[in-house]
């Protein structure tokens, strides 16, 4: 199996894998599909892994492996590896079906692609065809012996009939049952206590109150009763107005307990939320937008990662030649060397200077 982030991964909507599915692709590329096709979720899909599992060299297997993305049943992109990871992986999405650029796009994007599987697979649908044309000659070679077939039938449904009307006149006459009257539910009484006086709905508990309470699950030696949180719940809830979150008020609670047991929880609890009561900080603006998720797509040909508005059909702009490749820097070899003589001058100033201060 592939490491965590890479591996295969199946598209949804897929439809049922059939002998014919893979009948468009060469003999070599059906095969490494068909293979493909078998691997569990999470599999390695890279050259060296597919070639020492398969009849085909590291070669062969990138060959087969490019003219699977060129007609749309292979797909791989970079992308971090989750939100805020600053570590890159490559995914792979596998389809048994060839899928359309404008689809891996949208696909890629977090969408779906609109459209059933059927429009995309004109070789699945040609095989229900004639499997569908050869059911109506079937049903065209049993016509012959349809009036036969019909006859019997009616012979049969007509001594049914008799046979029932028998039955019907020997049952005795049974008398018509009464339904019985169903009675309305009855309506929800409210809560009354038990000396008269009604009972109030539960409150849902504050903030700070389920902290308090989930000292005990932090530390077991915090342990506070229902009692105890109620009487510290207002202490608590000046530090929630002071912009603290749950894990700072449990952290700040709980640490540094004595090792020999707490006497009084309560007592503890109550002295530390008035001692490390934290200042009055500003909240910080929350950001107005999510940051765009970042992805990059590989070219079919040359495996040049770009964005996907730069490629056409797995294809980037060089590779279809539309334009040159892009340069990776504007920097010439004349502007190099006169940074790099600057550079080596301030260093030899500064150590004549470190020098002369050395030996006045």
């Amino acid at each position: 199996m592939a490491p965590a982030g890479f591996g295969k991964r199946c598209v949804p909507d897929q439809p049922p894998l059939r002998p014919g599915t893979y009948a468009h692709l060469p003999k070599r590329e059906a095969y490494l599909a068909h293979y493909i096709d078998r691997l569990p979720e999470g599999a390695a899909m890279g050259v060296k892994a597919l070639s020492q599992t398969t009849r085909y060299g590291q070669m062969a297997v990138g060959s087969a492996l490019r003219y699977l993305k060129g007609e749309g049943h292979l797909f791989m992109h970079r992308g971090p590896l989750c939100e805020g990871s600053t570590m890159w992986v490559t995914r792979t999405f596998w389809s048994r079906i060839p899928r359309s650029q404008t689809w891996w796009d949208a696909f890629v994007n977090g969408g779906a692609a609109a459209g059933s599987w059927a429009e995309d697979a004109p070789v699945l649908v040609a095989e229900e065809a004639e499997e569908a044309e050869e059911t109506e000659e079937a049903e065209v070679e049993e016509a012959g012996a349809a009036p036969v077939v019909a006859e019997l039938k009616a012979e049969l449904k007509a001594e049914l009939k008799a046979e029932l009307k028998a039955q019907l006149k020997a049952r005795p006459e049974a008398e018509p049952k009464t339904q019985p009257k169903t009675q309305p539910a009855p309506l929800p009484q409210p809560l009354v206590h038990p000396y008269g006086r009604p009972t109030p709905a539960p409150k849902r508990p504050s903030r700070a109150y389920t902290a308090l309470a989930g000292l005990g699950l932090a530390d077991p030696r915090m342990c506070l009763s229902a009692a105890d949180c109620a009487e510290l719940e207002p202490l608590a809830e000046e530090w929630f107005a002071r912009n603290v979150s749950e894990q700072q008020f449990i952290a700040a609670i709980t640490g540094g307990l004595p090792h020999d047991g707490v006497h009084s929880p309560l007592g503890l609890a109550r002295r530390r939320l008035t001692a490390k009561l934290p200042p009055l900080l500003a909240r910080s603006p929350e950001p107005a937008t999510q940051p765009a998720r970042r992805r990059l797509i590989e070219c079919t040909n040359c495996a040049r990662p770009g964005t996907p508005e730069a490629f056409h059909n797995g294809l980037c702009r060089t590779c279809r030649g539309d334009g040159t490749p892009t340069p990776w820097g504007t920097t010439t070899a004349d502007t190099v060397h006169t940074h790099a003589a600057r550079i080596r001058r301030d260093m030899r100033d500064r150590k004549a200077e470190r020098q002369h201060s050395a030996h006045p």
